[in-house]
């Protein structure tokens, strides 16, 4: 079980430690002449079950009389930061593989008599794809 040394007067968080590696019987001594005193730490970590959409926040860390609690959420992503992803899954623009991409699919649309793509045309189309 992990541990949280925090201030008395102002709640401010000292030290966060495993109890079973830093104290001998695995739960923090009492402090009764000190100015702190060691609460428990319960963690709220849920999984997120699908990274391409969702993202985990966190974590908002309270002080509570008897404990603290560590928690993250899980929130859907913004359609910038999907944009974002798409965007960092493709080569750069100046990269040899992106330049042999373009190559190809402009030698494609010229044997079908279509005019040649623009990076940004072409950068837009694959993120389409993703």
């Amino acid at each position: 079980m992990r541990y949280i040394l925090v201030e008395d007067e102002t709640n401010k968080i000292l030290k966060e430690v495993d109890g079973d590696r830093e104290f001998r019987s695995g739960t923090p001594p009492d402090l009764p002449l000190k100015p702190f005193r060691w609460l428990p730490l319960e963690i709220t970590n849920p999984g997120v079950d699908d990274h391409a959409t969702h993202t985990r926040e966190g974590p908002v860390t309270v002080v509570e009389i008897d404990k603290v609690t560590k928690t993250w959420t899980v929130r859907p992503k913004t359609a910038d930061e999907l944009d974002a992803d798409k965007e960092a899954r493709i080569p750069p623009s100046d990269s040899i593989q992106f330049k042999a991409m373009l190559d190809v699919e402009n030698r494609t649309l010229a044997l079908e008599s279509k005019p040649a793509v623009t990076v940004d045309d072409y950068r837009e189309t694959l993120k389409g794809m993703l």
